[in-house]
């Protein structure tokens, strides 16, 4: 198994959708319903289902779940499902989007010689302006310089600025927020903020946070494009008398196609010709990748990755969306093709993949200095990371929240089941297109053929589902390494394969090797491949040796380049192996460190996921026969079919091979010291179990893992699993069962103030699962220069803290203002927490100018509150005084009446005359005691607002409060006034009505 396709099954090429952090609730899971090895569910059926049918098929009772990605737009579609409990979603950021574009030159000049730090425009005869690129071949001993234009013809996207400037015309905002519905987030480069890695890079991507400005875009392209004379007329560009036209290959399936659309109108705001192409899967694909880049089939292409897993410590992906050595840049490494080159990032990049750093920090600056390096070049221009939506039906169990792959992660699989029902029926966009190929050195370039594949086959070692660390799977393994510096003696008895020879030979005395890695293979070797015969240290070897003869023989690399070079550099740190027979262990010796011995593991792990017999039949069918390719670049090379082992025709030529074979390739089964691994009667007999298994699934697939290929119904594209219960298979359900993460918080931030010349502390609080991390970037926004960033010290395990020295804040301008992101990671869990805050740089003198006005506005407001306090004790004296009095008069009423009562019938009217003057003193008497209360208060407020005057006139605002605050006293004690006389009308009102019905009574 070749390691560029091991990491390439983290990240495969997929037809887009949407992303957010899962949230999705499901049941709990248990595993009493299959018991014994293999998966909990007894069959998968996969058929494809299109994205505007898969409402409808869940309500109909035919899905279980769905593998593609829905659309947000869809949402409305399923409103009714999941009101009624039927259907829920399983997010995950598991999709980015992209756009690549192609840097071919319209011309290659080639020079005898070294030409490297000649004038080169005096030899090939065109400016320097227009050279692109400069590649010296030592084997060829030439010098090849490319141009962006001859003079006839152009390509713009050669020139380095133009492609870089593109990034300033892509509204990702609009992206995120309206065509993704906010089911995505903003990229800048190859990882997003959900990759663990990317806490490693966030200073480094927020000097590229391309805001959308189409004017500052075209000022950078006018600048390029007139240089190498271009020119335009009426707003567009010509050269050469003809307009500059694009050729943008945009997807039409999900929502590339509104992406590509809205990037088409900013090229043609920029005065570019644009000729859209809306092609689908397949044959986007084979136009773009499949195709020279200077035949100009395309010029930019929506571009969609799924990934397949999370990286803890990601090496892989800044090589294969930068690194032009790892063959999936322009190009692709094909032979005879025009190849994109960067060394700088080559040079980088393969240190980073091949473990050539002394130090995790070592590690970390070659990370940032090839994203760097990378986002410049801009061979592609990153848009969004999409928070896949997942429907799936309430009743499954067994869901891992994958964190990179969401529910297309390899455990689900394994362990998804609906509780009373052994079969699960699934939909996908697709299982077959063009490109869906299924063969494990050129193949799996999609999600079509990936997700079923990963369900047949075990790997050696995968990746932690939360937080992307690798972990054993179907090997074991112990560590022993000499790195950093030094090395280990690989022993003599240890053996290579070698090419030029076709077999197996002790490795040269005095080999060493950085690192070993002992595996346990006692859950593999004596194990069942899927058509029953039993996996041997046969099929271990044959593997190994195929691959190392499919890089190492030249006449076997030339017709596969794009698969032999780029794994060269691999094998090449491949120093030797040994095989403990007896313990079931194999040692790989290996040229390769890392700081985590997890990776050292991981690195040197390889196997196989068919048996040998079938490895074999398919390199006699690529290099001996020559009627299929295991490439696609191959394939359109020499005119000849992919090898796919699950197409029917393609497994009849495997099985006329096996039928036909007369050979017996003892040479992959034999060591240097005799042992023999496999005899020609096994290999009979394999065969004929090849045979046997072809005639009974109409495919060549046959694998390790826990389920097996049933059928494949290209025609009808469906596909069936079916369980591998037989009891040598080592896993049963609930194995690979990790279920629901929990997501890092940031709760809490407290800050001083920024003061210039003074230290700046910032305290963060963070919930989430230890170890916690805090990340800081401090940027100016009116510039957007990056005056700071680094790493949170722990106080607690949940609080951090980190502060701008005196020396650093002395540099900020006065009155700017400064954004401090800060970003909360945990190293267990893979869902991060991401907030900013804007704080002001204060002068020291204006801070102290604040401080002494703070001061004045806390004395008087003590001032006022003491006066406040003062005046609502006299206005209590005064309210209380009235209530006396009144309560004296209304008693002197009340004896006045009741003499007069004694002798209603002789005095009456005397008696009301006298009580109405009695009434009246004393209403006067009251007024003139409100009167006197009101005197007071406006005697009070006089001197108050006296003191108040004398306050600075920059303290109205003080005193507008505290006018307010005396005039509601003011107006609450009128009010009582109010309420006093017309309890004083309701008394006199109630004594005339008693006086009345007394004399009716009488």
């Amino acid at each position: 198994m070749n390691k560029r396709f091991l990491t390439q099954i983290s990240l495969f090429l997929i037809v887009l959708t949407t992303l957010s952090i899962i949230i999705s609730l499901l049941p709990a899971s248990t595993y009493a319903q299959q018991p014994g090895p293999g998966p909990a569910s007894n069959s998968i059926t996969i058929r494809k289902v299109d994205l505007d049918k898969v409402a409808a098929e869940f309500s109909a009772g035919r899905l279980d779940a769905y593998l593609f990605a829905i659309k947000p737009t869809q949402l409305k579609q399923f409103e009714d499902l999941v009101k009624a409990g039927v259907i829920t979603f399983v997010q995950a950021p598991a999709g980015l989007v992209d756009f690549i574009f192609n840097p071919a030159p319209v011309k290659e000049i080639a020079l005898d010689g070294d030409q490297r730090g000649k004038y080169l425009p005096a030899l090939i005869g065109y400016p320097q302006e227009v050279i692109t690129q400069v590649y010296y071949d030592p084997d060829a001993n030439k010098t090849y310089v490319d141009i962006c234009c001859d003079g006839k013809n152009i390509n713009p996207l050669a020139l380095r600025e133009v492609r870089f400037a593109l990034n300033y015309a892509i509204d990702r905002d609009y992206v995120v927020k309206t065509i993704y519905m906010g089911y995505a987030a903003a990229m800048y480069t190859y990882l997003s903020p959900y990759d663990p890695t990317y806490m490693y890079i966030a200073d480094v991507v927020a000097k590229y946070q391309f805001k959308y400005d189409l004017s500052y875009a075209s000022s950078l392209i006018e600048s390029a494009l007139t240089k190498v004379g271009a020119y335009k007329v009426g707003g567009k560009w010509y050269y050469a008398g003809s307009p500059i036209t694009l050729t943008f290959i945009i997807r039409p399936e999900d929502e590339r196609k509104e992406i590509g659309d809205m990037f088409a109108n900013a090229l043609e705001a920029l005065g570019f010709t644009v000729n859209r192409q809306y092609l689908t899967f397949g044959e986007a694909l084979s136009r773009v990748y499949d195709s020279n880049p200077t035949d100009f089939l395309w010029h930019i292409y929506t571009e969609g990755w799924g990934k397949g897993a999370l990286e803890r410590y990601d090496s892989g992906s800044v090589n294969q969306f930068c690194a032009p050595w790892f063959g999936a840049m322009p190009g692709w490494q094909t032979e005879g093709w025009w190849w994109y080159r960067n060394d700088a990032i080559d040079e980088m990049g393969m240190k980073l993949y091949f473990g050539q750093y002394k130090s995790k920090a070592e590690w970390e600056d070659l990370l940032r200095s090839s994203t760097d390096l990378c986002i410049q070049d801009a061979i592609r221009a990153w848009v969004a990371t999409r928070f896949d939506l997942y429907p799936v039906s309430t009743k499954l169990m067994g869901i891992t929240y994958d964190l990179g792959a969401g529910l297309r992660g390899i455990f689900n699989y394994r362990e998804m089941y609906i509780p009373g029902k052994p079969d699960l029926s699934l939909g996908h966009l697709w299982v077959y297109t063009t490109r869906t190929i299924w063969n494990v050195y050129g193949g799996f370039g999609d999600v079509y053929s990936a997700d079923p594949f990963r369900a047949t086959g075990d790997p050696a070692t995968w990746r932690n589902p939360f937080n992307g660390m690798p972990i054993p799977f179907r090997f074991n393994y112990t560590v022993e390494t000499a790195g950093p510096t030094g090395t280990l003696e690989v022993p003599s008895d240890a053996f290579i394969w070698d090419a030029k020879a076709g077999k197996w030979v002790n490795v040269a005395p005095g080999t060493t090797a950085v690192s070993k890695v002992t595996f346990d293979l006692s859950s593999f070797i004596g194990a069942k491949w899927h058509d029953g015969t039993p996996i041997t240290w046969g099929d271990v070897l044959a593997n190994l040796a195929l691959w190392f003869d499919l890089v190492y023989n030249s006449t076997k690399a030339s017709r596969e380049s794009a698969i032999a070079g780029p794994n060269k550099p691999y094998f090449d740190t491949l120093k030797g192996f040994r095989i403990d027979e007896a313990g079931k262990k194999l040692e790989v010796y290996v040229d390769f460190w890392h700081f985590d011995p997890n990776y050292i593991a991981d690195y040197a792990a390889i196997i196989p996921f068919n048996p040998a017999e079938l490895l074999y039949i398919q390199n006699v069918l690529v290099f001996d026969l020559q009627k299929y390719a295991f490439s696609s670049s191959s394939a359109r090379q020499f005119k000849v079919p992919q090898l796919n082992l699950v197409l029917k025709d393609h497994a009849v030529s495997i099985r006329d091979v096996a039928t036909t074979l007369t050979t017996f390739p003892a040479n992959l089964f034999t060591l240097p010291n005799g042992k023999v691994y496999m005899t020609s009667d096994e290999w009979s007999s394999r065969l004929k179990a090849l045979i046997s298994w072809i005639d009974a699934h109409g495919s060549a697939w046959i694998s390790q893992g826990p389920f097996y290929l049933d059928s494949f119904d290209r025609d009808n594209q469906v596909l069936v699993l079916k369980a591998f219960r037989d009891p040598t298979y080592p896993f049963s359900p609930g194995r690979w069962y990790f279920g629901k993460p929990t997501p890092t918080q940031i709760i809490k931030i407290d800050t001083t103030d920024l003061v210039i010349g003074q230290p700046f502390v910032v305290n963060v609080t963070l919930t989430g699962v230890p170890p916690l991390r805090v990340r800081y970037i401090v940027t100016e926004i009116q510039t957007g220069t990056i005056i700071t960033s680094g790493e949170a010290k722990n106080v607690t395990p949940y609080l951090f803290t980190f502060s701008l020295s005196p020396d650093l804040t002395t540099r900020l301008r006065p009155y700017y203002l400064y954004q401090i992101q800060i970003l909360g990671f945990s190293d267990s869990v893979a869902l991060p927490d991401f907030t900013s805050i804007s704080k002001e740089a204060i002068p020291a003198s204006a801070q102290q100018a604040a401080q002494a006005m703070q001061q004045a506005l806390q004395q008087l407001a003590n001032s006022t509150n003491q006066r406040i306090e003062e005046l609502s004790k006299t206005t209590s004296e005064q309210i209380a005084s009235v209530r006396q009095e009144l309560e004296t008069r209304l008693g002197q009423v009340a004896e006045t009446l009741s003499k007069a009562l004694g002798d209603v019938s002789t005095s009456l009217t005397s008696s009301l005359n006298s009580l109405s003057a009695t009434m009246s003193r004393s209403i006067t008497d009251l007024s003139n005691t409100l009167n006197a209360t009101n005197q007071l208060f406006s005697t009070q407020i006089s001197s108050l607002d006296r003191k108040i005057d004398s306050v600075r006139s920059d303290l109205s605002s003080a005193i507008s409060s505290t006018r307010d605050d005396v005039s509601k006293l003011s107006s609450e004690l009128s009010s009582l006034s109010t309420i006093v006389y017309a309890v004083l009308g309701l008394s006199i009102v109630n004594l005339v009505l008693g006086i009345v019905l007394i004399i009716r009574r009488k």
